[in-house]
């Protein structure tokens, strides 16, 4: 969604990228948004590891009958469909499943749940104010620290996490967006990743 906030119009954002030299950014199918490609890491000419780079879109509304909600962009139901067909196809010519790790900007929604699993509360009550820079944790994998306000993610759930779990591929999903969370959990088989914001726009401890 940062568009919202730099050029204003993410066609010709991405435009700008693909004609960079050495970037490998791709905007993807037209329908899903901008931003939705594959890397397929190859070893002699097979796939050993797959890059999905996922567009998480800005502002949403989400309606349930006459309810409506307004919040943070997912990856919604056209691209799910979209990956599913690239790991199945990526197994079927592998032979195998091929793992793979999933790069968005917004976190899925199980950021979260997966964050409180994890946290020894005994230990640092208030994660935003935990100086200690190796974080607390109860289980085994998970590093990092929490300093942001929340996780920011969608407010509604659309699935793409169970359908993460269930095909068995990804191993790590890696996001921005809540500035300065910088925090990994292990959760129900993969690594729930927050890459720190760097660069213009940083806030929070030095």
């Amino acid at each position: 969604h940062d568009h919202e906030t730099r050029s204003g119009d993410p066609l010709w954002t991405a435009e700008a990228y693909e004609k960079a030299q050495h970037c490998l950014f791709r905007k993807g199918p037209a329908s899903m948004g901008i931003g939705n490609y594959i890397i397929t890491v190859t070893e002699e000419g097979r796939p050993v590891q797959a890059l999905f780079m996922m567009d998480t879109h800005g502002r949403e509304t989400y309606r349930d009958g006459n309810k409506e909600t307004k919040g943070y962009g997912q990856v919604m139901g056209e691209q799910i469909a979209w990956y599913r067909w690239a790991v199945e196809g990526l197994a079927a010519e592998a032979g195998h499943t091929v793992p793979s790790t999933v790069f968005a900007h917004v976190p899925a929604p199980q950021f979260a749940e997966a964050f409180e699993a994890a946290w020894d509360y005994d230990a640092c009550p208030r994660p935003g104010r935990c100086k200690e820079l190796e974080g607390h944790y109860r289980i085994d994998g998970a590093f990092g620290l929490f300093h942001d306000s929340g996780v920011a993610s969608a407010p509604v759930d659309l699935g793409f996490f169970d359908e993460m779990v269930s095909l068995g591929s990804t191993t790590r999903y890696v996001c921005g967006h809540d500035h300065t969370n910088s925090y990994s959990v292990p959760f129900k088989g993969i690594d729930l990743t927050y890459a720190l914001h760097t660069g213009p726009g940083c806030y929070g401890e030095k």
